[in-house]
């Protein structure tokens, strides 16, 4: 599976892809910065906690649409354009491939993930040492609260890559690839909001990843076999 992955890594020209997570860090920067401001304008200002959960709530959401443009561009547009064929030439299972294609884009989408967190929360703590624009200070219940809620985004977003490839697959369509990863951030957005607590976050995520795997496990073994019978 490991050498799949790397063929697939080296078929897709991951550089590109390296870029793009880079370009999203420097949008969530600018967007952090942006919400340190309004946090200025507040009375009384906003606290870590809640800064830190908006910025964690952007992280990823952004690469939740992230993970579909990857599953769009490494997964549909085979079929779009049918180089699918291709990998059905080869001495291996489809099976085998298709899984290594999602493994990939899940650690593409999970180090964005964690590294979008760790900028956005460096660039916060230092921009709040020099101007002082957060109510507090950055303590040790801080970096629980944020260390927790990255572990949870990036098991969350890992699998969070199965949604737009069941849309992807069930429609064979790009944009309805886009259109359900969008949609997906849309609810994430009302679950990160609703929720008070990490706690209520994790409990919150955990029920989305199992409802999301069983779901996608029946999905995903349905398009396997229907990727199987045009051997």
């Amino acid at each position: 599976m490991i050498n799949l992955m790397k063929l697939e890594l080296q078929k897709v020209k991951a550089r590109y892809y390296v870029v793009g997570i880079l370009l999203i860090i420097l949008g969530l920067l600018l967007f952090a910065n942006t919400s340190m401001y309004a946090s200025v304008q507040d009375t009384p200002k906003n606290s870590y906690s809640n800064i830190l959960k908006l910025v964690n709530m952007a992280v990823t959401e952004c690469f939740t649409v992230y993970g579909a443009v990857l599953v769009s561009k490494i997964i549909i547009g085979e079929y779009v354009n049918r180089s699918v064929l291709i990998m059905l030439a080869y001495p291996i299972k489809p099976k085998m491939w298709m899984t290594a294609k999602l493994l990939l884009i899940s650690s593409f989408v999970m180090i964005g993930t964690f590294l979008g967190n760790v900028c956005c929360t460096l660039f916060i703590v230092f921009r709040d040492y020099y101007w002082n624009i957060v109510n507090g200070s950055f303590l040790l219940k801080d970096f629980k609260q944020i260390v927790s809620l990255t572990i949870i985004s990036m098991i969350l977003n890992g699998f969070l890559v199965l949604f737009p490839f069941i849309i992807g697959m069930a429609k064979k369509s790009i944009s309805a690839t886009i259109v359900g990863s969008i949609i997906m951030a849309i609810f994430l957005q009302i679950i990160f909001t609703q929720t008070k607590s990490s706690l209520e976050l994790i409990l919150s995520g955990s029920i989305i990843i199992f409802i999301l795997l069983v779901i996608s496990g029946i999905m995903y073994a349905t398009n396997i076999k229907k990727i199987s019978a045009t051997e």
